[in-house]
């Protein structure tokens, strides 16, 4: 049903089934945001959002390398709610090898899921959020993107492309008064994590880092001159 008149903040997080994308579902629902997911693996039940009789949750199942299932997911959430406030790029893959033994054919899935993907997400989002007074794109790029990691260099340019990108999205889109940042958590607890490092601690929380996504959005947190929040610097107590 459509809800033009609603004054809750819309938040589309890309990546949102597991993991850090999950945590910040929830830390958004808790401030009161209406929240669409869009994932490629269906919504777990342990995932904060999953009631599918709420009315501030949408979950679309979306591989965000296929425009025509991005643009759907776009028209659906606007006719459902009538806004968009803010994207969060979340969604993206990694894979532990040293890159000698890496295939060209590893480069192109890494590459399509975490670039490809979010460029995809963000420009069929924009005539969406440019209807706002104000709006935002928040993309979660890595550590990795800054330091180079032992067997990480695929998943590492990666996330260094998203970290430029939003710095120049930011440049090109202030006359639309969209504001563009990339926030670069250190190793955190999720699935992706827990596969591709067994037996290793991470540093951070999902929710640890679902807040300062969260408190990016709602301008609690700005980041620096570079158009980067570093989840090192921006400390929260669990």
């Amino acid at each position: 049903m459509k809800d033009t008149s609603s004054s809750l903040p819309v938040v589309v997080i890309t990546g949102g089934s597991l993991g850090i994308g999950a945590a910040t579902a929830g830390e958004f629902l808790l401030r009161n945001w209406r929240v669409a997911l869009l994932d490629i693996t269906p919504l777990p039940k342990d995932n904060p959002a999953y009631d599918s009789s709420s009315d501030r949750v949408l979950f679309l199942q979306t591989d965000i390398t296929k425009e025509a299932q991005v643009k759907k997911a776009f028209e659906t959430i606007y006719s459902s709610w009538g806004r968009i406030d803010t994207l969060i790029n979340n969604a993206g893959i990694a894979q532990v090898k040293a890159f000698e033994k890496t295939t060209p054919q590893e480069w192109s899935h890494i590459y399509d899921v975490n670039v490809m993907g979010t460029l995809l997400v963000t420009q069929v989002s924009l005539p969406y959020l440019k209807k706002q007074d104000a709006s935002q794109i928040i993309t979660i790029a890595s550590g990795a993107a800054d330091h180079g990691i032992k067997d990480l260099s695929l998943y590492g340019m990666s996330k260094a492309a998203l970290v430029n990108f939003s710095q120049a999205l930011h440049a090109e889109l202030g006359k639309y008064n969209i504001s563009v940042c990339a926030i670069t958590p250190g190793s955190t607890d999720t699935p992706l994590f827990r596969k591709a490092f067994p037996g290793q601690n991470p540093i951070h929380t999902p929710v640890y880092v679902a807040r300062i996504i969260a408190d990016v959005a709602e301008h609690i947190i700005y980041p620096n001159t570079n158009r980067i929040v570093d989840t090192f610097y921006h400390r929260h107590q669990n």
